[in-house]
């Protein structure tokens, strides 16, 4: 947190010390907001540059793979699944925006509170009236659940352990192994990005950076492209040995649709829905057999970035809201199934300077 907290301020004080300098042309970020043009009627700018957010956050993620392509002849068809989530985590965020760019940060309420919580998420945002995207970089320790093993025919399955004669303990099937939290370590980095085709009636700043206010409603199509990469792998119980690793790396385009209700006494309700078409997938496997190979997901394949949001200003400094977005994703080939998905949702008070 300290060295995120130190990454802000030198970062922001940039940003700060660019727009204080005397130039008539301005900084690029200056160049970038007094270019936008949009329709008055619909869409109104508030006289200020910077935004902060006190924010509190909730994350919960879900992870499931079934790998059912085996494996040995003498074992038969071996299937491998995995089903794991983290509980709800709260979290303390900060958001501070400069001319609708954002970066934002935040530390679990169980790690204040002196509990060990080694997630991190970190995440930089551009909502542009005409083009926006996110970065994101997550780490995740906190999944848990089951992983089971089964062979449709058998009753028992050799499965080694570390004993002084390297012997192997035979288990009834279905095998289900319980994965505590801390035996699951998952990286997970996301890019996506949008146009707005309809962006001099439609905001999504007004929405999630409020840097603009959205006074009549509109919506407009969407058009965007993701790239995701995912690594995770799942720790042994028994013998700390590596049950799975999975590394995947996608690319995408799509085309969605977003829509800004605005409501009487300045209340905004926003909803959208960006679904990708996987254009590139490629994974890499690694069961605790240790059998490694490589498979490419059928077409087409859906990753998706859904986002809402409700928003309510008070004399056009200060606002409070509400925001919710989910990251899903999946991959189905003969061999191996999976499913991967993020639900985030904020709550938050913030203040235009």
């Amino acid at each position: 947190m300290k060295k995120f907290l130190l990454i802000v301020i030198i970062l922001f004080t940039s940003l700060m010390g660019m727009s204080q300098e005397v130039k008539p042309e301005g900084n690029f970020f200056s160049r970038r907001y007094n270019k936008i043009t949009y329709d008055t009627t619909y869409i109104m700018r508030p006289k200020c540059k910077w935004t902060f957010k006190l924010r509190t956050m909730t994350i919960w993620q879900t992870f499931y793979a079934t790998e059912g392509e085996a494996m040995d002849a003498e074992l038969g068809q071996t299937t491998f699944t995995t089903d794991l989530y983290t509980n709800f985590k709260p979290k303390l965020n900060v958001q501070v925006g400069y001319m609708g760019i954002a970066l934002a940060g935040g530390i679990s309420f169980n790690k204040l509170a002196g509990q060990k919580d080694r997630d991190f998420d970190i995440k930089l945002n551009m909502y542009g009236k005409t083009f926006g995207f996110e970065l994101g970089l997550s780490g995740i320790q906190t999944l848990h659940g089951n992983y089971i093993i089964d062979v449709p025919g058998m009753d028992i399955f050799p499965y080694p352990v570390v004993t002084d004669d390297n012997d192997s303990l035979y288990l009834p099937l279905p095998i289900e192994l319980e994965i505590p939290e801390g035996k699951v370590n998952q990286i997970v980095f996301n890019f996506n990005f949008y146009y707005a085709f309809n962006h001099r009636k439609f905001s999504y700043p007004a929405a999630f950076t409020q840097m603009f206010l959205q006074k009549r409603s509109a919506g407009s199509l969407l058009a965007g492209g993701e790239m995701h990469f995912n690594n995770i792998s799942i720790g042994d119980t028994i013998n700390s040995d590596e049950l799975f690793r999975l590394t995947n790396i996608t690319f995408g385009l799509g085309v969605g649709y977003g829509y800004n209700f605005v409501l009487p006494h300045n209340w905004l309700i926003h909803i959208s829905a960006l679904p990708y078409i996987v254009l590139y997938s490629k994974t890499r496997v690694r069961n605790y057999m240790e059998e490694e190979y490589s498979v490419k997901s059928d077409f087409p394949e859906i990753f998706l970035v859904g986002r809402t949001a409700i928003i309510h200003d008070f004399n056009y400094k200060w606002f409070i809201g509400a925001t919710g977005q989910v990251n899903w994703s999946n991959i189905n080939t003969r061999t191996l199934q999976t499913g991967n998905s993020q639900f985030q949702v904020f709550l938050f008070v913030g203040i235009r300077i």
